[in-house]
């Protein structure tokens, strides 16, 4: 497996020696590997572009594969807030599943997550995965277990521009998502305290994996400028 971001998701996904969870597979994740066939029944009704940012939508894709462990796992995932946008404390040890969240929470994720995962791999004949979910940043210690040979992509950035970004995409995305009506602050501070955590636990985390060539970083603002040249430092670091 790989886990990246999604700049990066979709430049590797060009790569046919790799496969990845599409948007069908990941909003279908019970059914896809019956149902897929018939994607194109329900193709008229999608918008062509994501809301918050203009970017290509279609089935085929690449799309996170925390979508799908959020509905296989009964909402165990901090993607839930998104729909019901209580308290941070509540779904923060859905982060790093560490030793704040319950042990039978951690086992419903994994179990999903790679049920999952084992779906897609026979779906797409056993190629190597390219992952991409932003809460992986806090999973880091976690994924390593699962997957050994794992290979982490972590894009860095500007924070003040990944605030931008988030606070567009929870203006223009989010409503679709909720079942409540929160309050701009509760918003704003989900964004605030995800990135906090996230980039914690990532830093905490990441150290072990260095020493052995498991982990590499790039800057978005390189990618963005020159995306030939990083892609092929990734492949050669």
């Amino acid at each position: 497996c790989v886990f990246l971001s999604l700049h990066k998701h979709n430049l590797l996904a060009q790569d046919g020696r790799f496969a990845y969870a599409n948007t069908f597979q990941s909003g279908f994740p019970s059914t896809f590997l019956l149902l897929e066939r018939f994607k194109w029944l329900l193709a008229p009704i999608m918008d062509r572009t994501r809301p918050m940012d203009n970017m290509s939508l279609d089935f085929d894709l690449p799309q996170e594969d925390e979508i799908a462990t959020n509905v296989l796992s009964a909402g165990t995932s901090p993607y839930l807030q998104i729909a019901i946008m209580k308290s941070f404390a509540v779904f923060k040890p859905y982060f790093g599943f560490g030793s704040d969240c319950a042990p039978e929470d951690r086992e419903r994720w994994k179990s999903s997550f790679l049920h999952f995962m084992r779906k897609v791999t026979l779906r797409h004949g056993h190629k190597p995965l390219l992952i991409k979910s932003p809460v992986h940043t806090a999973r880091v210690a976690l994924l390593s277990d699962l997957f050994p040979e794992a290979t982490f992509i972590y894009c860095h950035r500007n924070p003040y521009e990944v605030f931008q970004s988030s606070a567009n995409m929870a203006r223009k995305y989010y409503p679709y998502c909720y079942l409540n009506r929160p309050k701009e602050e509760d918003v704003l501070n989900f964004i605030v305290d995800q990135y906090v955590e996230l980039y914690d636990l990532y830093v905490r985390e990441r150290a072990s994996l260095l020493g052995r060539g498991k982990v590499i970083e790039v800057a978005f603002l390189d990618l963005d400028e020159s995306p030939v040249e990083v892609v092929a430092g990734i492949y050669h670091p």
